[in-house]
């Protein structure tokens, strides 16, 4: 892959400057912002929105993205700002791009400065994301197909799931069955041993929970196997 290089930091990167003004016109918004995680960019736009008001609070649900995935750290998606993430679904090895008003932007390049996030030679990265934004968008269907199919799949068999198994995403939570042959514990290892599929987990307060994600790496078929998988494991 070719990409045009530059210091990002000072804005003199043209291939992450591409990307930036791509996710702008994907989001309509007047400026964007390359970020290396979608955490980082998170705790950039809290920063930023609470900016001009050093009082502010949040309240956070039990269940919140944060809670789960990110270690305590602050998330929230503003009416006037929006954190995209490059990894996971669309395939990229890293990076988010906030995107927003000229002065969000402007106030979390300064944030991302203050919390390390600033980088010199991204291009590579910043092409592979913009990659990902031309190509892998419609395709995230499949993997929220996929994932559907398997939450009704171990809903049917028994497990426990939240919102009573409505799956929006291509991220499935689930929590063992009543008289589940296998211990919480067991179930990671016995399922990569046996079948060949990982998941993590340890999710919420009680580490009952388990999460599955459907990406563009494995097809209906592998998301087949692995249920069957956990339901032998678990069910016999």
């Amino acid at each position: 892959m070719l990409a045009p290089t530059g210091n990002e930091e000072l804005g003199e990167d043209p291939t992450v400057i591409a990307l930036q003004e791509y996710a702008e016109y994907l989001f309509q918004k007047q400026s964007a912002l390359y970020i290396p995680t979608g955490t980082k960019g998170n705790l950039c736009t809290i920063l930023v929105h609470c900016h001009y008001n050093r009082l502010a609070e949040m309240i956070l649900g039990k269940h919140s993205h944060i809670n789960f995935y990110e270690g305590g750290g602050y998330a929230i998606c503003g009416a006037d700002s929006v954190s995209i993430c490059l990894s996971k679904g669309l395939g990229t090895p890293m990076g988010s791009v906030l995107v927003g008003g000229a002065e969000f932007i402007r106030l979390a390049k300064r944030a991302r400065k203050r919390l390390g996030g600033g980088m010199r030679q991204s291009c590579i990265m910043a092409a592979m994301g913009m990659y990902a934004l031309q190509h892998n968008v419609d395709r995230l269907a499949e993997d929220h197909a996929n994932a559907q199919n398997l939450a009704r799949a171990l809903k049917n068999a028994g497990f426990w799931q939240l919102k009573d198994g409505k799956v929006d995403t291509n991220v499935v939570l689930f929590g063992l069955p009543e008289n589940c042959k296998l211990e919480k514990e067991d179930l990671t290892q016995a399922l990569y041993e046996g079948f060949g599929v990982m998941i993590t987990g340890g999710y919420s307060s009680r580490g009952k929970l388990f999460r599955l994600v459907a990406h563009m790496n494995i097809d209906e078929k592998e998301v087949e196997r692995a249920t069957a998988g956990i339901i032998s494991l678990c069910c016999g």
